[in-house]
């Protein structure tokens, strides 16, 4: 759950940089907080997600909505609650050649990570029909007018606040030649990838296609 304000990670950040706004001015650190919640999601999709109705279209090929980063997963069919099955594409495409024309009530789905916006259905509806789906969201960037009093908190849950804060601080430690420090910027770049487990396989943990390659 998000509840810290986004001005306190830039408050924290000031403070660790031991500036009050002038080198760094909040704005700036506010571009690399919506930066370091993007940089999150990159690298794990499962930190945003949305679990939601999705409105299937009339055809095999289905995307997601303007916001979706990758499919996670299609849990089941609205109006019928019957499971919607993961199937990789090598075997459909092996034991069902035109599955592509194939109309009915979806019964199973074939994701690929090489193309994670969009995802197809077997069979497809012949209407518009309400499945529900699982998705991994882009955060909306933070406005912030007034930096004393604005209490919007981070989009993204608070236990990854302190990955958002070390890349904020990578971000300002690389800023420009002046004050460009890569030891300090490589030590707060290494300690945002470490607490967002790089060396895990996030891709196998969250989709079976995954464990393919795909």
């Amino acid at each position: 759950m998000a509840t810290i304000f986004a001005r306190k990670l830039i408050s924290d950040a000031l403070g660790l940089l031991h500036d009050t706004g002038v080198r760094w001015p909040k704005q700036q650190l506010l571009d690399w907080l919506n930066a370091g919640q993007r940089e999150v999601c990159l690298k794990r999709p499962d930190a945003l997600t949305v679990n939601d109705v999705f409105s299937a279209q009339p055809n095999s090929k289905q995307t997601l909505p303007a916001d979706g980063l990758r499919l996670i997963d299609v849990v089941n069919d609205a109006t019928t609650n019957k499971i919607i099955r993961f199937v990789d594409r090598d075997i459909i495409d092996v034991h069902v050649i035109d599955w592509h024309g194939a109309q009915g009530d979806p019964e199973q789905y074939v994701y690929d990570l090489r193309d994670p916006k969009n995802f197809y259905l077997y069979p497809h509806p012949t209407v518009p029909r309400n499945i529900n789906i699982i998705y991994a969201k882009a955060p909306t960037a933070i406005i912030i007018s007034d930096f004393d009093t604005d209490n919007q908190t981070i989009e993204i849950d608070d236990i990854y606040a302190n990955a958002i804060l070390d890349y904020m601080l990578y971000r300002a430690y690389i800023k420009d030649s002046e004050v460009k420090d890569p030891g300090k910027a490589n030590t707060h770049y290494t300690a945002f990838l470490q607490s967002l487990g790089e060396k895990i396989s996030i891709d196998s943990a969250i989709h079976p296609a995954a464990a393919k390659g795909k």
